[in-house]
């Protein structure tokens, strides 16, 4: 998987989530995100910072995504 830039399949095994839940932070626009062309793009950085995580930190991304940060 490469770091700048994860499909939605790449940050679903990134976040350890599955798509509907990155498409339901999507449509409420509260996951960071670009698009190249039409296809949706996430950055491993952006992601670690919105989740509060050090992106230098080798086991960040075990994590998942805490229940606060899907507004259930």
């Amino acid at each position: 998987m490469h770091r700048d830039s994860m499909t939605v399949r790449e940050a679903c095994a990134y976040l350890r989530v599955r798509p509907s839940t990155i498409y339901k932070l999507l449509q409420r626009a509260e996951i960071p995100h670009f698009k190249v062309g039409s296809e949706l793009r996430f950055s491993a950085e952006a992601l670690d910072r919105w989740l509060g995580r050090d992106p230098d930190d080798p086991g960040a991304a075990a994590s998942g995504i805490p229940r606060n940060q899907l507004g259930d």
